[in-house]
């Protein structure tokens, strides 16, 4: 086998920008039907029940774009119209009326209309590439933000004063950690009995919360503080020997 000696810059040097299409088969489809679609005041739930008849999926994506929600945001928005109903196509097909009549509740007639109706400006793309972009990257900030400030106010409920907020743990052999929250002290000295960090999580449950935000948060050695659809439960738990030096965390 040959060897061949490279040097860094060699081979950044060599490395070249791969262009790529963003548009796939799905993304052709959906943009040949809204171009089709004819240009109404107003539509009806008839306008809807055809894209979804002609193919689920591709209908719910032109729903989504009318309503300029992600898949997620438009996700927990319909499974919160729809109850304990499902929003794929077996619940569509089993309940068309109830499906549309759902579609209807959460705005998609009127977001429909609006955008058909709207009057062009040429900054129009340049706003669009802004909030796909830069937008989504400061929304989800926001998102975390908000998931952090509501946690804080569970733990201050437990704790009072006695934490730190957002800082570097130090924990056994003076190893280090980013929390959100430390508990009563980011030094593991300050307390060897206690919690000695606690970590905030937002995450998706795609099967008994249907979707919707759960958030948890680690256990100390007699209470433990959970945080369930927006519920928060400060709960009594068992003794149990503390475990120096470690904090355990439940994601």
């Amino acid at each position: 086998m040959q060897i061949v000696n490279q040097k860094l810059e060699d081979i950044l040097g060599s490395l070249r920008h791969l262009e790529v299409d963003w548009k796939d088969e799905t993304a052709n489809h959906v943009i040949d039907q809204l171009r089709g679609m004819p240009v109404k005041a107003s539509y009806s739930v008839d306008d809807v029940e055809a894209l979804l008849d002609a193919n689920f999926d591709e209908g719910i994506l032109i729903c989504r774009l009318f309503m300029g929600l992600s898949k997620d945001q438009f996700t927990a928005s319909l499974h919160a119209a729809r109850g304990s109903a499902g929003i794929g196509v077996k619940a569509y097909r089993a309940d068309s009326a109830g499906f549309l009549s759902d579609l209807v509740r959460i705005g998609l007639l009127d977001d429909m209309a609006n955008e058909a109706n709207r009057k062009a400006h040429w900054s129009d793309v340049l706003v669009e590439r802004l909030r796909s972009g830069r937008g989504s990257a400061i929304a989800g900030q926001r998102r975390g933000k908000g998931v952090e400030d509501f946690a804080e106010e569970i733990i201050k409920t437990v704790f009072g004063d006695s934490y730190e907020a957002r800082c570097t743990f130090r924990g056994t052999h003076d190893t280090t950690a980013k929390c959100d929250f430390a508990i009563p002290s980011k030094k593991r000295r300050a307390d060897p009995g206690r919690i000695k960090r606690v970590r905030c999580h937002r995450f998706k449950d795609d099967g008994y919360s249907r979707g919707r935000t759960r958030y948890r948060f680690s256990k100390t050695r007699r209470h433990r503080v959970a945080v369930l659809y927006g519920r928060s439960d400060v709960e009594r738990a068992p003794e149990r020997p503390a475990k120096a030096g470690r904090a355990t965390e439940q994601r």
